[in-house]
Parts: structure tokens; C-alpha cells; sequence
């Protein structure tokens, strides 16, 4: 785990582990939860190639998540630090392995807290399970057999990404 007080500078973006933030050219980047993550555990195994089951079970602790999260959550990563799968200035695709972090990363350090501490708002509400919709095409699914198309299987994956990113 990362220095929590450590920011990782690298290209015009810095990764603030304690603020969980990342910025780019100065400016907050909005980023999800998971892709946070993913981008901060490569970053904190910089020095390897991470392969796919160690990225999902480190991302997605005992979930079951498609095949297509793992790349979805890479491309935002890229698309999050101004990289893209062509450049891999950032985030190097290592066939039939996984992934890596290829950037120079410089650490500073966060500046020290301020003395007044702001008012800690309440923890949000836990996240709700996936529901109705995803089960109900579950089960469509399981009962259309080879009639299953493609259109339905990565609308029911962006359904289960959605739920495992909030």
C-alpha cells in the first residue's frame, strides 16, 4: 500500500493516495472508485508486470466480475492520465500476462494537514446489490442458450461494471 502521505507525480498528472485524487495539469480528474484503485496498484507495483488475476483479486476482492472489466477500467485509466492503448506512455499492455506501469514516477510528499480540521461528513450509504435488472437478464440469458447475442452479454457486463464500480 501506498505512503499515504506520498503523492506520485508522472507526466502533468499527480496521485494522491490520502485525498484519493488525481489530478491532471493541476486539476481534479473525476475518476471512479475502481479505476482509482487500479491505476494506484499499478502505480504501487510499478517495478513488474501485474498479471490479470492479481489486478482483479486486488480490485475486485472476492467479486466476480466479467472479462471485460479488467480492459474497461484500463481504458478509462489511459483515458483518466491522457494515455490511450495506442501510446502506452502510461499504462503498457503486456500480452497474455496483464499490465504494467511504465511512466517515471517522482514522490513528493503532501503537505502537512491544515490545523483546522473540516467537519467529516457522514460515510455514504453502502452500495445495493445489482438488482432486479441484471438478474432478470441473467436469467434471460441462461435460458436463451446459443441465441444469447453479444449486444445483450456486454449490455449485462456495463450493468455488473456499474455495480461493482459504486
Amino acid at each position: 500500500m501506498a505512503d499515504e502521505k506520498a503523492i506520485f507525480k508522472f507526466g502533468d498528472c499527480e496521485l494522491d493516495p490520502a485525498l484519493r485524487e488525481l489530478r491532471r495539469a493541476g486539476e481534479p480528474v473525476d475518476v471512479q472508485r475502481k479505476v482509482f484503485d487500479l491505476l494506484l496498484y499499478l502505480l504501487e507495483h510499478r517495478d513488474r508486470a501485474v498479471d490479470k488475476e492479481e489486478i482483479q483479486e486486488a480490485v475486485w476482492p472476492g467479486i466476480i466480475v466479467t472479462e471485460t472489466a479488467l480492459p474497461r477500467a484500463i481504458m478509462k485509466a489511459r483515458r483518466a492520465v491522457g494515455d490511450d492503448a495506442d501510446a502506452q506512455a502510461v499504462l503498457r499492455t503486456v500480452h497474455g500476462h496483464g499490465y504494467r506501469f511504465v511512466a517515471d514516477v517522482d514522490t513528493g510528499q503532501a503537505p502537512s494537514a491544515p490545523a483546522i480540521v473540516p467537519e467529516i461528513a457522514p460515510a455514504p450509504e453502502p452500495a445495493a446489490a445489482p438488482g432486479p435488472a441484471v438478474e432478470n437478464m441473467e436469467r434471460a440469458r441462461d435460458g436463451l442458450g446459443e441465441r444469447w447475442t453479444r449486444e445483450n452479454a456486454a449490455e449485462l457486463d456495463s450493468m455488473r461494471e456499474r455495480a461493482a464500480s459504486d
